[in-house]
């Protein structure tokens, strides 16, 4: 059951996002820069004039009602062609009440004055706006907005104050991460298949580094479209930020610690706690979220950037590979950065993932070449042997039938077949002899040299001229004598590859 859930989370961000870009919204933004705020009492339950001397007019990104009750007044023009139904979208870190010219649509939570009065609001919400309502020009939506609940404090706690065709609000958000959502798949299958690569000890530190950053990097994938697919309260949105940062400098760090591990076989644990602490500290030195989540994320690479660089530099060859690799991460962060955490970085990694699953079928391919060459030659090895064996001291069977039994050597017999309680023994003179016994037990006392290709066959290898295969896929061997013995299916690989000079697997 459990492989089935990741398949199963997959399906469902990839179903949100379709039923997302469905609802495509005429949508009608505020006039940016003609917001006006007015600080709020406790008890105010109505719109003021807002011609108050400690009203001020800012751009609604300005807007700041953390640790502050506040009213704020946006204007949005509407053309001539108003949404239907209509709805007001606001997506703010914030309790609030909405009232849309004059008239009141709801609540998100409680605003209010005191953190103790306060019921968190969701982070997007919309409500529905009645047609008569509305009017074609300027609409006023008017806010009462508080924010006492949180742990961080955002540099833009509003982001969004609109009119908009009515329906999830939720829908823009994953319209965007849709793309992204493609390769979660890719990362978690990176993730398992890299962690085991680590366990069995193939290259342990590279493949754990690599399978640190591909989970990493689908957990952060998955707290990134969190806020479309859950109405979270406002606090949540505060973990949320955290989380992507923190995942995003460890994402860095692994990779970081994997380009390392191509390039060098030692100092791995001072890297990564360096890489770690590097991206810590340049998160920690700026402001706004989605910049700490690219500098807690480019941080490391940089880093491992100048180390590798250094070493290539100084004539290692094998630290080109990881360098070119991490500068080209670098280099999309700095031509897309508002687009990279939300898009690129995901589809960075899943190509990385599928060009090392690329690299590692090759290994393993040339890998077993190598095994089943080496394979070939111990074979061949032990069938020379065995025949010298033969030629030294000749294996002489008893062989019992009319009444007598004869000693016959065994490099004599050309092939083996069962008849009833019997077999016939045929020799290289072309005589035959018939054996009072069972194949089986005769098989057991042959040398190593005769091979079982058929419950009724056993055939001296030494004796094989050719194998040939007909359209059906049944097998037959011709012996010098002109003799043909068919193979069964299940054992013409074995045979095969005995002719070759290669031992099957499992054979």
């Amino acid at each position: 059951m459990r492989r089935f859930l990741p398949v199963a989370l997959l399906a469902a961000l990839l179903a949100a996002a379709v039923a997302a870009h469905a609802q495509a919204q005429d949508f009608f933004w505020p006039q940016w820069h003609e917001t006006r705020v007015c600080p709020a009492a406790s008890g105010e339950h109505e719109p003021p004039a807002f011609d108050a001397p400690e009203c001020r007019d800012i751009a609604l990104f300005d807007v700041d009602p953390q640790d502050e009750l506040l009213w704020v007044r946006v204007p949005v023009r509407l053309g001539p062609a108003a949404p239907a139904p209509a709805g007001v979208y606001v997506s703010a870190r914030a309790a609030s009440a909405v009232w849309l010219n004059g008239a009141y649509l709801g609540a998100n939570g409680r605003p209010a004055a005191h953190a103790g009065e306060e019921r968190p609001g969701v982070m997007d919400l919309v409500l529905y706006a009645p047609p008569d309502l509305l009017e074609e020009g300027e609409n006023t939506v008017v806010l009462l907005m508080s924010a006492h609940r949180g742990f961080v404090h955002l540099g833009n706690p509003v982001h969004l104050v609109g009119i908009g065709t009515y329906g999830d609000p939720a829908g823009t958000r994953l319209q965007a991460y849709w793309p992204a959502l493609l390769t979660f798949g890719a990362l978690f299958a990176g993730a398992v298949y890299f962690a085991a690569a680590a366990l069995r000890g193939s290259a342990a530190v590279g493949s754990g580094a690599l399978a640190l950053a591909a989970a990493a990097a689908c957990a952060q994938l998955v707290a990134e479209v969190l806020r479309g697919l859950w109405a979270y309260p406002y606090p949540v949105h505060d973990l949320r930020l955290v989380a992507i940062v923190a995942l995003a400098a460890l994402s860095g760090s692994a990779l970081s610690l994997f380009a390392w591990a191509q390039a060098f076989r030692r100092g791995y644990a001072l890297v990564f706690a360096a890489s770690l602490a590097l991206a810590s500290g340049a998160a920690l030195a700026v402001g706004s979220f989605d910049l700490k989540a690219v500098i807690a994320l480019l941080g490391p690479i940089v880093f491992a950037v100048g180390a590798l660089s250094v070493a290539a530099v100084r004539g290692q060859r094998h630290a080109l590979a990881p360098l070119g690799l991490l500068a080209l991460f670098a280099a999309v962060v700095l031509v897309a950065p508002g687009q990279f955490l939300d898009r690129y970085f995901y589809l960075m990694m899943a190509g990385l993932l599928f060009a090392l699953f690329a690299r590692q079928a090759l290994m393993l391919a040339e890998e077993t070449r190598r095994r089943r060459e080496e394979q070939g030659r111990a074979l061949r090895l032990e069938q020379a042997l065995a025949r010298a064996r033969e030629r030294s001291a000749p294996t002489r069977l008893p062989v019992s039938g009319a009444g007598r039994i004869d000693l016959v050597e065994a490099e004599r017999i050309v092939r083996c077949q069962a008849a009833g309680d019997y077999v016939e023994l045929h020799l290289d003179s072309g005589a035959c002899l018939l054996h009072d016994g069972t194949l089986g037990a005769l098989e057991a006392e042959l040398p190593e040299t005769f091979l079982r290709v058929h419950r009724s066959h056993i055939v001296n290898t030494g004796h094989i001229a050719a194998l040939e295969r007909d359209p059906s896929g049944v097998g037959e061997l011709v012996l010098e004598t002109g003799a043909r013995v068919p193979v069964s299916r299940r054992i013409l690989p074995r045979v095969r590859g005995a002719l070759r000079g290669v031992r099957p697997d499992g054979a």
